[in-house]
């Protein structure tokens, strides 16, 4: 514990911690004197970060509780660690370990059903039901009673041919429209 650091361990302890978070965070700009929050750090990379902090810190009880809220700049923490942490804990190397990129969050998509991943499983689902419903359509369309009507086979000489809509064109009361049964003569 430093209650009055050098310059020199206060910068090597100020780019340990800026090496810490960028390795979690590699896309975010950070500098000695710039806020975390400013920098976009969010509660979950505060989170990751003070794991980070707390193994580089040797697993001290106490030390950072909320970094991101009591020491708002890399700068400020390291004089924080100074003050709470002995000097022969901070001045060792990282460990590559702690500076290695985060591990992927699991996705819902890489779930297991029946040993295979869940949105492949749900693809085949969905597959079988497109499926199972093509063949329905088929089955219930070639039985249905069509809308066109059918032709039938009438027997030879009872086919009134040419006699079209009102039963015949000879003239009025020759065909099967007045009910006779038959032609009049």
């Amino acid at each position: 514990m430093t209650s009055n650091p050098s310059d020199e361990q206060l910068d090597l302890v100020t780019s340990r911690i800026i090496d810490l978070a960028q390795a979690l965070y590699p896309y975010v700009a950070l500098d000695e004197n710039a806020n975390f929050d400013d920098a976009g750090f969010d509660d979950e990379m505060s989170a990751e970060l003070t794991t980070r902090l707390i193994a580089y810190c040797g697993h001290k009880d106490g030390i950072c509780p909320a970094p991101l809220e009591d020491q708002p700049t890399p700068r400020r923490m390291a004089r924080y660690f100074l003050e709470e942490v002995d000097w022969e804990v901070l001045e060792q190397p990282l460990d590559r370990r702690l500076l290695s990129p985060p591990a992927p969050k699991t996705k819902s998509s890489s779930v297991l059903l029946l040993g295979f991943p869940r949105n492949f499983v749900l693809a085949i689902g969905v597959v079988v039901l497109i499926v199972l419903l093509v063949i329905l359509f088929l089955v219930f369309s070639s039985s249905a009673p069509s809308a066109t009507p059918q032709v039938q086979n009438v027997p030879p000489g009872t086919h009134h041919g040419g006699q079209g809509r009102h039963g015949g064109g000879r003239g009025k009361g020759l065909g099967f429209r007045n009910d006779s049964g038959g032609p009049l003569r």
